[in-house]
C-alpha cells in the first residue's frame, strides 16, 4: 500500500493566525483558530487590500483582496476567514446557512493559494458566464422587439378593418339615400300627364278642349 499523500502545510506568519480587525469578533477561541490556520484548514487572516492585483483574490462578502481565500464546500464560493467567522460565530446552536447558496450547515475548506493555471481556468469560466449573460440579454431584447412589432401589426390591422367597415357602412348609407331619392322622384306611368313614351308630356288630353268649345257655343 502506498503512503497517502497529504496536503503540504504552508508556513504562516504568527501574526496572520489571528483576526486583523475587519470585524469585532466575540467569543472566538484564538487557540483553535490558530491551530486551524497552521494546519491549513482555514486561510490565514491576511490584511485585506482595497486594490486589485493579479496575485490577489477578492472576497465577495467584504470586497477586499487577499493572497488566498477559503472555499465553501457547498458551492465552492470563496470567502475570507474573517468573513467566515462573522457568518458562523461560535457558540451558535442553530445551523448556519451558506451566504451564497443558502445551504444549511455551512462549512469551508482551504486549498492554499491558487496556481496560475487555476486562475486562468477561472477567468475562462467567468468569461463564458459573462458571454452567456450577454446572449440572454440580447435574446430578450430581440424577443421584446418581436412582441412589440406583433402588437403594432395587430393594432394596425384592427384599425384598417375598422376603417374598411366604416367605409362600407357609409357607402351603404349613401346608396340607401340615393335609392330613397330615386323612389320619391319616379313618375307614375298611369298619370294622364305623364306618358313616358310620348314626347309631349305636358299636352292636356283632347276631351278638355272639347269641353271648352262646347261651353263657348
Amino acid at each position: 500500500m502506498g503512503n497517502k499523500i497529504g496536503r503540504k502545510r504552508q508556513v504562516v506568519d504568527e501574526q496572520y493566525t489571528r483576526p486583523q480587525g475587519l470585524y469585532q469578533h466575540r467569543g472566538i477561541d484564538q487557540k483553535k483558530l490558530r491551530k486551524l490556520i497552521l494546519e491549513s484548514k482555514l486561510a490565514p487572516c491576511y490584511p485585506g487590500c482595497d486594490e486589485y492585483a493579479l496575485d490577489l483574490e477578492e472576497c465577495p462578502i467584504c470586497f477586499w483582496y487577499y493572497p488566498s481565500l477559503n472555499r465553501s464546500r457547498c458551492c465552492m464560493k470563496e470567502i475570507c476567514t474573517e468573513c467566515f467567522l462573522q457568518m458562523k460565530p461560535p457558540n451558535v446552536t442553530r445551523p448556519t446557512l451558506c451566504p451564497f447558496c443558502k445551504t444549511s450547515n455551512y462549512a469551508v475548506e482551504y486549498h492554499g493559494m491558487k496556481t496560475k493555471e487555476e486562475k486562468g481556468m477561472e477567468e475562462v469560466e467567468e468569461q463564458k458566464v459573462i458571454e452567456a449573460k450577454i446572449r440572454i440579454q440580447q435574446q430578450e431584447i430581440q424577443d421584446e422587439g418581436k412582441r412589440l412589432k406583433k402588437r403594432q401589426d395587430t393594432s394596425s390591422s384592427r384599425r384598417m378593418i375598422s376603417a374598411e367597415g366604416e367605409i362600407q357602412d357609409e357607402a351603404k348609407r349613401l346608396k340607401k339615400r340615393q335609392d330613397s331619392c330615386s323612389s320619391s322622384k319616379t313618375i307614375d306611368p298611369t298619370d294622364d300627364y305623364c306618358n313616358i313614351g310620348d314626347t309631349s308630356l305636358l299636352v292636356p288630353p283632347l276631351d278638355i278642349f272639347s269641353t271648352v268649345l262646347r261651353s263657348d257655343y
